[in-house]
């Protein structure tokens, strides 16, 4: 579902980047990341649960580094943000612009 998500999501948010004329090169570093994560964790719990399912440990030992993991995460997460908010100030924009066309052009 995350894989699906993201390849709705990406051309949108490629598109308004090009538009811009933002770095293209970021959207392909946070593609690759996203891909990383799904690789190692596909079922989004391997970093919240210290078992699977049927109780056996994760990293049965093995050390995980906690401050690169939530730098990685985080990079991640301020990236999307910052196009959700990207996002929605153009829906706001554009509302605000069909909202102007009809009051000077009901029939619009």
């Amino acid at each position: 579902m995350k894989k699906d998500l993201w390849k709705n999501v990406r051309p949108m948010i490629q598109h308004y980047a090009t538009e811009s004329n933002e770095d293209l090169k970021v959207i392909d570093i946070v593609e690759t990341e996203i891909l990383e994560l799904d690789a190692l964790d596909k079922n989004g719990d391997c970093f919240r649960y210290p078992t699977s399912y049927s109780l056996e440990y994760r990293y049965n030992g093995k050390k995980v580094d906690v401050k690169n993991v939530f730098e990685y995460m985080r990079a991640i997460i301020n990236f999307l943000e910052g196009c959700d908010s990207m996002l929605d100030a153009i829906s706001d924009y554009e509302s605000e612009m069909h909202s102007y066309y009809n009051d000077y052009l009901p029939n619009y």
